[in-house]
């Protein structure tokens, strides 16, 4: 009995899995756009022009910025690379 209701589920699976691919290639066929949008919002836009900014004064560290800013780590990195600075040095100046 168990064995019957393991094939069973076995095929629903196979099932929806072909029906998933089927309406993905139907989606393509038509034009649309698969996955998550690109680029970043209006809101984070101006958060990435204010790290670029404190980026090129490089007065604070990383984790003071992202502490101003109200970011994580990883959005300050995803920010810089949309602002066009992914794999610049920072500018480094002694704070008076």
């Amino acid at each position: 009995m168990v064995n019957l209701f393991a094939a069973l589920a076995q095929l629903e699976r196979d099932i929806i899995i072909e029906r998933t691919k089927a309406g993905l290639a139907s989606a393509r066929a038509r034009g649309k756009i698969l996955g998550a949008p690109t680029g970043i919002s209006k809101k984070n836009q101006q958060k990435a022009i204010i790290c670029e900014q404190y980026f090129k004064e490089g007065k604070l560290s990383v984790s003071e910025i992202c502490h101003r800013v109200g970011i994580s780590r990883a959005n300050y990195y995803k920010y810089l690379k949309y602002r066009g600075l992914k794999g610049k040095l920072r500018p480094y100046k002694q704070k008076d």
